[in-house]
């Protein structure tokens, strides 16, 4: 073999490791406590959770207090406890740290998003249509439609939402309702906020020609991660009832409202349920507490299946009315986030 050809041989091979070591040099590096080392890339940190790719597992969810060391081979957007911003090619340690380089127990996110960086809003979306099984003031075959939009700043949540159900026995008439509602909320801190919120409904078979409620208090975030989100609210309400055939309402209330998602372990099914409810001020307090509870069951493209049970319970209801209404439904919705 001519020694030109050895050389050149020889010089291919050295281009390839280089390549090969250059590549592995630009990889993320995590070390663990444990002292595995992992490469590829950071996607996020956010809470706990360190979301890190590669191309040998897909995206790992890796938990931060396990976290040994960081290196990115390229400026990530890095957030601190104290809201201070930098764009930083990290190299950091849990106990070490600089005034150029922070520990790993200063960084609160990295590529954080818009509403936890506190320099934009994230908006999310769901509609759900289905089939449901009434029973109470009717019973009949019944088409079930809601929605929601939450748009989500590090300082407020806005919430609206609603939902309506039509049904028809024999061509008559059997279930006319439908309801809207929204919220404001204000934080002052990461947990706590003051909220305002309204909801006006109408259901003709529970002789309500529109109740409006209005009111607002304070509230509480016991967690806010991508796998819970419960927050409580409580507050004073006015409630306005005009009936169809029985005489108006005019009354004060005591208010509650309860939100909570959670997503099952090593699954993406959701659980959900919400609560609303009021208590009236007077000795012969009128009692109103609505649920929507259920499970989410991802598809694929943001569409997911749903079975869902809601109950509305009033303690007064309008004479000949019972007191409980409960639908069950069985659908389909899709979900933008």
């Amino acid at each position: 073999m001519p020694a030109g050809f050895k050389v050149f041989s020889k010089a291919i091979a050295l281009a390839f490791t280089l390549a090969a070591t250059s590549t592995a040099a630009l990889a993320d590096q995590v070390w663990l406590k444990n002292g595995d080392r992992l490469s590829g890339n950071v996607v996020s940190k956010r809470g706990n959770t360190l979301t890190f790719n590669t191309s040998y597992a897909g995206e790992l969810k890796i938990d931060w207090d396990e976290v040994a060391q960081l290196n990115t081979d390229k400026p990530v957007d890095v957030m601190l406890k104290d809201d201070e911003h930098r764009q930083l090619t990290l190299e950091t340690r849990s106990r070490t740290g600089s005034a150029a380089m922070p520990t790993l127990g200063e960084i609160v996110y990295i590529n954080p998003n818009p509403e936890e960086s506190g320099r934009g809003y994230r908006v999310s979306a769901k509609a759900n249509f289905g089939y449901t099984q009434s029973e109470g003031n009717s019973t009949s075959d019944q088409l079930h439609a809601d929605a929601e939009m939450i748009v989500r700043a590090r300082d407020y949540r806005l919430t609206l939402g609603g939902e309506m159900d039509k049904a028809s026995v024999d061509k008559k008439q059997a279930d006319d309702s439908r309801r809207a509602y929204g919220s404001y909320d204000s934080f002052f801190n990461k947990r706590e906020f003051l909220f305002t919120h309204g909801q006006l409904q109408n259901d003709r078979f529970r002789d309500i020609e529109l109740r409006a409620v209005v009111g607002g208090g304070y509230g509480y975030q016991f967690y806010d991660s991508e796998t819970t989100r419960l927050s409580v609210k409580a507050g004073l309400d006015m409630v306005n009832l005009d009936r169809y055939n029985a005489p108006r309402e005019r009354f004060a209330a005591l208010g509650w409202h309860v939100d909570l998602v959670h997503k099952l372990t090593r699954s993406d099914i959701e659980v959900f349920h919400t609560q609303d409810g009021y208590r009236g001020l007077s000795q012969a307090a009128s009692v109103l507490v609505q649920t929507r509870t259920g499970l989410r069951f991802p598809l694929s493209g943001g569409l997911h299946a749903l079975t869902q049970l809601n109950l509305d319970w009033e303690s007064d209801p309008a004479p000949g009315r019972k007191k409980l209404d409960s639908k069950v439904l069985i659908g389909i919705g899709y979900a933008y986030d």
